[in-house]
């Protein structure tokens, strides 16, 4: 409830304990598997970043980075910066975060993969911090990880909240009010957060990488094209095929997961999906001169 400002305030101790956490792991589990060559030995195949199949893992990639675009979390990130400098140096070291994080994080899952075959991957990191670290350190990757849990619902909920508060209340509402607005996110903060723990089951949760890719996927192929039409093609498409754009990019990526299950990634249908339907609307625009 602390708004835009106190997730900017944790989000950034997140950030850099998040990334030394995931340094220290990376280099321990390095050290426990006997080093790079044991650990190709162990797991072959691991090292290949198209283990599945290019299309697959392409589309996991692409999936991530068009999802990243299209999240309202990431860009009310970057608009509440003090300044223009301020937001592009914040985005320039998320960047330079990220390597790191990432490669220390899969050393662990490596490691792990080698002495619990069998482990959920959310169960990875933790146990490895358990198992292998001193008790303070472990302690302090532990409240590390529960922070970037807790920041990383409360960005995706405060974003839900905001479309609520600042899109949605203000047509519905007859009388618009600063208290409205601030239940209205409230409430919304609160919906969201009560529907997720649907996914907090054991069954739900075990296939937690799954879910977060495919979210990336609805994400990308509902928002990315029609969020190039209006940055680059304002008044040139027409709202309409826009919308529909929106409404046939992710079911296109539902139908094609459930009903034909392909050897690459949904996303790629959904989003050709969602930009034949915007180049329909421009063309549409341009012969009706509209």
């Amino acid at each position: 409830f602390g708004g835009v400002w106190g997730a900017g305030l944790v989000g950034t101790v997140k950030s850099v304990l998040l990334c030394l956490a995931a340094l220290l792991g990376g280099l321990l589990a390095l050290s426990q598997a006997g080093g790079w060559q044991a650990m190709g030995e162990a797991l072959p195949g691991f090292f290949n970043l198209f283990g599945r199949g290019v299309g697959i893992d392409a589309g996991a990639g692409l999936s991530l980075v068009l999802g990243v675009l299209s999240t309202q979390t990431y860009a009310q990130s970057v608009l509440a910066g003090r300044s223009d400098r301020v937001a592009v140096s914040g985005a320039l070291w998320s960047a330079l975060l990220i390597p790191p994080i990432g490669l220390g994080s899969a050393l662990v899952g490596m490691v792990m993969r080698m002495r619990h075959p069998d482990m959920t991957p959310a169960q990875a990191f933790p146990r490895f911090v358990l198992e292998f670290m001193p008790d303070w350190l472990g302690g302090v990757v532990l409240a590390t990880l529960l922070i970037t849990v807790l920041v990383a619902g409360a960005g995706l909920a405060l974003g839900v909240g905001a479309i609520a508060s600042q899109d949605i209340y203000p047509r519905v509402a007859r009388r618009r009010s600063d208290k409205g607005t601030l239940l209205v996110t409230r409430l919304s903060i609160a919906l969201v957060l009560a529907v997720s723990l649907l996914f907090t089951g054991e069954r739900l949760s075990a296939a937690i990488l799954d879910w977060s890719f495919m979210s990336m996927a609805l994400r990308g192929a509902m928002i990315f094209p029609p969020l190039c039409g209006a940055l680059f093609a304002r008044g040139k498409v027409d709202c309409r095929f826009a919308l529909a754009a929106i409404a046939a990019g992710p079911l296109a990526v539902l139908l094609v997961r459930l009903l034909w299950n392909p050897a690459f990634d949904p996303l790629f249908v959904g989003v050709a999906v969602a930009a034949a339907l915007m180049l329909a609307g421009a063309v549409w625009c341009r012969r009706n001169n509209k």
